[in-house]
Formats: structure tokens, C-alpha cells, sequence
């Protein structure tokens, strides 16, 4: 039982590590992308 505990803990930490990474990468690329179309304009 408590190593069922302990997987879920991890499973959970690494879910939202990778999800708060794949948040700031779709923040990086849409910077890129206004100061693009500012570029253009």
C-alpha cells in the first residue's frame, strides 16, 4: 500500500513538472510569435 502511495506521489510531481513546463513554452512561443507579427507590421 505504501508504495502505491509513493508511485501516485511521483507520477503526480512529474505530471505537473512536465505540464508547468509545457505551459511556459507555449508562453515563450507566443511572445515570438507578437513580437513577429510586430516585425512584419
Amino acid at each position: 500500500m505504501i508504495y502505491i502511495l509513493i508511485y501516485l506521489a511521483i507520477a503526480a510531481i512529474l505530471l505537473i513538472f512536465n505540464y508547468g513546463a509545457h505551459v511556459k513554452e507555449k508562453d515563450l512561443q507566443e511572445k515570438n510569435n507578437i513580437q513577429s507579427q510586430e516585425n512584419q507590421e
